[in-house]
């Protein structure tokens, strides 16, 4: 298991992971904790930690995520997952792209018209010319709940 005091971590309350042995990701949480997560996406750098529901089943996922690892680099984003670990690398301008879709989902969740039950997604999917994912990124599900 890889050791997370050695990078500069945060714990985000509010998120859940889930992935798929057929590339899927989900990331699902509450406005403050994906505003949090499009931070480190925006930092370009840094990992997070996860809520992983203890005697939960993932189904119909295989599996949680623990965390999620962010990289710059000088591509286009790359979605990976290594065991638990999600790993999201790009350059600095497609992963603000990608953390500003992430706010996006956020503000049009929020408002006095929101109830309990609200929840919406976004899917970032690589399709031919995609504008910030790299041909090989899995498939990734951010999913805005009012409350866990």
């Amino acid at each position: 298991m890889m050791d997370l005091r050695d990078e500069r971590s945060l714990m985000i309350p509010g998120v859940i992971g889930w992935y798929s042995h057929e590339g899927q990701i989900e990331i699902e949480g509450i406005g403050e904790a994906l505003t949090s997560l499009a931070k480190l996406l925006e930092d370009g750098y840094g990992i997070a930690v996860f809520i992983v529901p203890e005697g939960e089943d993932s189904r119909p996922y295989d599996g949680f995520l623990y965390s999620i690892k962010v990289n710059d680099s000088d591509s286009s984003i790359l979605v990976t997952r290594e065991g638990h670990v999600l790993h999201i690398s790009g350059s600095q301008e497609k992963l603000e792209i990608l953390a500003c879709n992430i706010r996006f989902l956020v503000t049009q969740n929020s408002g006095p018209e929101v109830t309990e039950e609200t929840s919406n997604h976004l899917h970032e999917e690589y399709y031919p010319q995609h504008p910030f994912l790299h041909q090989d990124a899995l498939s990734l599900i951010i999913t805005y709940i009012k409350k866990i």
